[in-house]
């Protein structure tokens, strides 16, 4: 069992950067960051609805043809995964550059594959790992300051895990607490959809990154210094989930990366791996059942990780603004240069307007 465990971790791992990285491939500033938040709502609501349908399977199919409970849970899992990977396999368009995909046609693919490189992402990644490769990627500061940031960004959401804990020590009936969190998970779609949304309306990456995680301040400073009002932390609970601007982070991420492939695919895996990686222990020792409900370690260490994470984000601007200087870009004015600063072909250009206008 736990080897079958480890297969499905294995195996269902990569697909989550993979697809931040093929979206970051395809689209443009004014699309991406919306589409990364749809993609990344959908997952979430996807693990929700697996819980209630996990509890449905093994109430009604326990002990039903001999099987135990547990075991139709892989089962119906199973039945579920096939097709799913068949879909993947039949419809995902690969990239720009080699796309197979048998609903675009030819004008299409080199429609998408011209505005790729108008839009300065690379399409000549080397594909293979090679040690030349890997130092690029550590001797960059865009992997460390992305995976650490998003690191630290991570931690810093941790508090929302433990608002049924409280809620529960607070005399919360069952149903109360249902309804509760089910707002609360409301309140974080939402803001989800919002920032993702807003962040292509007005082209603008760090304002959404910077802005939600500077409203993380306020509930999970209310959470470190837990107030003897009981109004006041069910507020901080309720709305900590609007800093939550996973999707627009991935998007600056392979924004700032479009003219490395190689470097970008790398540091979007790396912020998915390593954060999780952290994940899986770091809260373990913050957040020690024997000081719940108020955690008086864990709060104030995701309150500390929120301003960590604002410092990051500012020196990621700041990196950034010098890096595009550098390199002749100003990233606030639309011209028509490319990302080495030569002129871009007249054609190319047009491909561009034609793009951003539709």
């Amino acid at each position: 069992m736990y080897a079958f465990r480890f297969c499905v971790g294995m195996f269902e791992a990569p697909f989550f950067p993979c697809i931040l990285y093929l979206m970051g491939s395809w689209y443009n500033k004014y699309e991406m960051a919306k589409r990364i938040a749809i993609f990344h709502l959908c997952g979430s609501l996807g693990s929700s609805f697996g819980g209630y349908l996990q509890a449905a399977v093994y109430e009604t199919l326990n002990g039903a043809k001999g099987i135990a409970g547990w075991r139709w849970l892989y089962i119906v899992c199973g039945c579920m995964t096939v097709p799913c990977g068949i879909a993947v396999l039949c419809f995902l368009p690969d990239l720009p550059s080699n796309t197979r995909a048998f609903y675009l046609t030819k004008e299409e693919k080199k429609f998408a594959l011209d505005r790729a490189i108008a839009l300065g992402k690379s399409q000549a990644g080397e594909r293979r790992l090679r040690f030349s490769l890997i130092k690029r990627m550590l001797t960059t500061w865009k992997w460390y300051a992305f995976v650490l940031g998003y690191v630290v960004y991570g931690i810093s959401c941790q508090a929302g895990d433990y608002f049924s804990i409280w809620m529960k020590a607070a005399g919360y009936s069952v149903a109360e607490r249902n309804v509760i969190l089910s707002c609360s998970r409301l309140i974080s779609a939402f803001c989800i959809f919002v920032w993702g949304f807003g962040s292509d309306l007005t082209s603008s990456r760090f304002a959404f990154v910077f802005g939600p995680l500077c409203y993380g301040l306020l509930p999970n400073g209310i959470l470190a210094f837990w107030p003897k009002s009981r109004e006041l932390i069910l507020f901080a609970f309720m709305t900590n989930g609007v800093q939550l601007m996973t999707a627009v982070f991935y998007t600056w991420a392979n924004e700032i990366m479009a003219g490395d492939d190689d470097l970008r695919a790398l540091t979007i895996s790396s912020m998915n791996g390593v954060q999780y990686s952290v994940s899986a222990w770091l809260p373990i020792v913050i957040f020690p059942q024997t000081m719940s409900p108020t955690f008086r370690r864990g709060f104030p260490s995701t309150f500390g990780f929120v301003i960590a994470g604002l410092m990051i984000i500012l020196t990621i601007k700041l990196l950034a603004d010098k890096d595009a200087r550098r390199s002749g870009i100003n990233q606030g004015v639309e011209d028509n240069n490319g990302p080495e600063g030569k002129e871009i072909p007249k054609e190319e250009v047009e491909v561009l307007e034609k793009n951003e206008k539709i």
